[in-house]
Order: structure tokens, then sequence, then C-alpha cells
């Protein structure tokens, strides 16, 4: 198996404002409950903070290029009522450029564009304490954290892995986790990417992608 040189991409596009909101979401938030503006949910609630973000959503998908630029691409989200599942398609325009980072080869390159996009699901957990005037947070977690797509190019059988993590560390330490926000139809989550491994070439990634998407 080859390994490729590791690289840390720390990156949170898009989401700044999520990361205004980490240090509501530590276990120290007594003056926010005396202010009355945050509070534990009620099991109604819940249901509420996941039945409000289901739905069909447009929007884009941010990432940086192979150029180290900030980039982003058209994408779809869905929201499912019923188990609270998000699906989405990762944009291969993203993955693409942290491959051309490790300067494979032409004919690597050619092989993963003709691979299949990896589709991406993840169950939505509602914190139990909301700041309920302004949004929905949530946790998410992977159905599954490895997505496995396999195709043919030139009747050679060809099968790429997509390793996606809960937590992500980046270069000076700050942490990264599963998390989205949910207000005024607009849904933003991060998307953390392990490591992506086609055929024996694997690839180190740790990388911090993103969504903003928005309901009709």
């Amino acid at each position: 198996m080859k390994t490729t040189k590791h690289f840390i991409w720390a990156m949170f596009i898009g989401l700044v404002s999520m990361m205004g909101f980490t240090s509501c979401l530590s276990d120290d938030n007594g003056n926010d409950n005396q202010n009355n503006q945050y509070r534990e949910l009620t099991t109604l609630e819940k249901e509420l903070a996941v039945t409000s973000a289901a739905g069909n959503y447009t929007g884009k998908f941010y990432f940086y290029n192979s150029e180290s630029k900030a980039d982003s691409v058209e994408t779809n989200v869905t929201i499912t009522a019923s188990d609270s599942v998000l699906t989405t398609t990762i944009p291969k325009e993203a993955l693409r450029a942290f491959i051309q980072r490790f300067n494979v080869p032409e004919t690597t390159l050619n092989v993963f564009d003709q691979s299949p996009a990896p589709e991406l699901k993840g169950v939505l957990h509602p914190y139990w304490n909301q700041y309920l005037e302004v949004l929905y947070t949530y946790i998410y977690t992977y159905v599954n954290n490895t997505v496995t797509v396999s195709f043919v190019v030139d009747e050679t059988p060809h099968t790429i892995e997509y390793k996606f993590k809960d937590i992500l560390y980046g270069l000076y330490g700050e942490k990264y986790l599963c998390y989205a926000e949910y207000s005024n139809k607009v849904f933003a989550c991060n998307v953390l990417l392990e490591s992506i491994k086609l055929d024996d070439n694997l690839f180190p990634i740790n990388a911090c992608m993103s969504l903003n998407v928005k309901k009709p």
C-alpha cells in the first residue's frame, strides 16, 4: 500500500457563525440560564428541533481548492423528519482538489474523475440546551464513517474509500466537531474528512469542509 505524505487542512469555511456558538455549548452556562436565554429542551421541543430542519435544501459546499484558495460548488441536502437523517452528496470538485495536492499522476486523476460521487448520511441530535429565539444547534453522527464506491474504468475495477471523522484537530490545536445549526430556513454544518483511499493509494486528508444551504 502506498501512503502519501500527511497534511492537515484546518478548514472551516462559511461557518464562522458556527464557531461563535461553540462556547455556548459548553457545560458552563449558568449566566445564560439566569438570563433565561438558554434552557434545556423538553421532549416536544427536541422533536420540533428536528422537524423544523426537515426538508430539501440547495446551496453551497465550501472547501479549499488545489491552489489553497477558498472555493465552493452548488450542492443539495435532504433532511428527513421521520428519522432525522441528513443526506448529501460530497461534490467531486472538493475531493479532487485534495488528491491534486499530493502531486499524483494524471492517470490517477483520470480514474478518480470517472468515479461516482460519495453520498454522506448523518443523524441529527439536538443539543440539550438551545437559544430558542435564534437557532437550533445539533451534533450529528455519521450513519457510516466509511463510504465506499466501486466502479470500472476501461474494464478495470476500482474502489475508493472515504473515511469521515467525528472530531478533527487543527494545526494549532483547534477542535472541530460534527455539529450543525438551523435558523430561518438556513442549515449549516461541517463535514470532517479523514482520508481518501483510491485502490492502493492512501491520501491522509484531515479536512474540515462545510455546507451552507437553504430551503425554498
